[in-house]
């Protein structure tokens, strides 16, 4: 067994032991050859007639392949989440009724707590500005009526008066009858605007701010 998983491996078994329970691990385990591989073992007791622990029988199953996918995965998702959040680009995807989901950064752009679950469709659409709402929603209707991509600029306002600039595209998908399935939208700061961010004054007064 490689040395790094020893010490979680045997927390594993003595807590099997101490309490009569099952136990499963992963872990490296050396083969003949030299090569360490990824296993996952599990252990099982086996009770006589008055509940006594007579024998434990064990299973290990190499999930080497399965364990380093999972690991490029992992790092996938992590480079990018970083290259969105140096970007200020966001990913997410909706249908007519409610969002699907939202990439972290598009969370951070749009003001939501993620701990909160996943916005609603009317709590997006109330962020965006009141003179952009008709505009973009018309361009989205039209790019869906043409099963077509489509990009727009329009801004959102969060709830402390702050105004964003974004631009976005996005991609509608179908299903085999031509139904609506979702649509799946990239959400990006535009740079100049950001740097010219202001906040509103009052909850009735709306100034139009142009990106540069």
């Amino acid at each position: 067994m490689h040395p790094d998983d020893l010490p979680e491996t045997l927390k594993a078994f003595h807590h099997a032991i101490e309490t009569g329970t099952s136990y499963e691990a992963v872990h490296r385990v050396r083969r003949s050859d030299g090569e360490f591989r990824w296993h996952r073992e599990r252990g099982e007791p086996l009770r006589d007639r008055e509940g006594r622990i007579i024998q434990w029988y064990g299973l290990s199953i190499d999930v080497d392949e399965a364990k380093k996918a999972e690991d490029r995965l992992r790092r996938s998702e992590a480079y990018l989440a970083e290259a969105q959040r140096l970007s200020h680009s966001g990913v997410a995807a909706y249908n007519e009724t409610a969002t699907l989901y939202g990439s972290e950064e598009t969370y951070r752009i749009w003001g939501f707590d993620p701990a909160r679950g996943v916005p609603s469709r009317e709590a997006v659409f109330q962020r965006i500005h009141p003179d952009d709402r008709d505009r973009l929603n018309a361009e989205v209707q039209r790019a869906v009526s043409e099963k077509r991509d489509y990009s727009a600029a329009y801004r959102i306002v969060l709830p402390d008066g702050t105004i964003k600039h974004l631009e976005t595209i996005g991609r509608p998908a179908f299903s085999a009858s031509g139904e609506l399935v979702e649509i799946v939208a990239t959400r990006s700061m535009l740079p100049n605007a950001n740097a010219r961010r202001r906040s509103i004054r009052g909850s009735s007064s709306w100034r139009q701010i142009s990106p540069t």
